[in-house]
């Protein structure tokens, strides 16, 4: 982890070392756990070509959007396992456009347009309860 995470995890935790020492260990098994350097595109091309959730540009204050279209998804086609992963790709091509410009936030956009029930999933609230823990 560069100097700038470690700050940005001491300023999280108040420069309680104990606390952000924790949340780093933390940080690192998450990491582990979803083999998060290792995650081949090609291993979720069905879902990247979908464009459930795209990159999309800059906002203006240089935060690097990601835009989130339920639209797109067809519940029963992809693995939690699969959305997950999905999701933790685009957020770190997200995080690494965003921070080489400079900024240190990200932009979500939920774009719910011409969603419908169809779109609707228990397998992406479990994804989403999942991923919001990750985050």
């Amino acid at each position: 982890m560069a100097p700038d995470g470690i700050i940005r995890l001491l300023v999280a935790r108040d420069f309680n070392v104990e606390k952000a020492l924790e949340m780093f260990k933390k940080w690192v098994n998450w990491r582990l756990e979803f083999n998060v350097d290792s995650i081949d595109p090609n291993s979720i091309k069905h879902l990247l070509t979908k464009e459930t959730i795209i990159l999309h540009g800059y906002d203006l204050q240089n935060r690097f959007c990601v835009v989130v279209r339920p639209r797109f998804h067809t519940p029963g086609k992809q693995t939690l396992e699969d959305l997950i992963r999905y999701g933790i790709y685009i957020l770190e091509q997200a995080t690494a456009r965003t921070e080489a410009r400079g900024s240190k936030q990200l932009s979500i956009i939920y774009d719910r347009t011409n969603m419908t029930r169809h779109n609707q999933d228990i397998q992406v609230m479990k994804f989403t309860l999942k991923f919001v823990s990750l985050l």
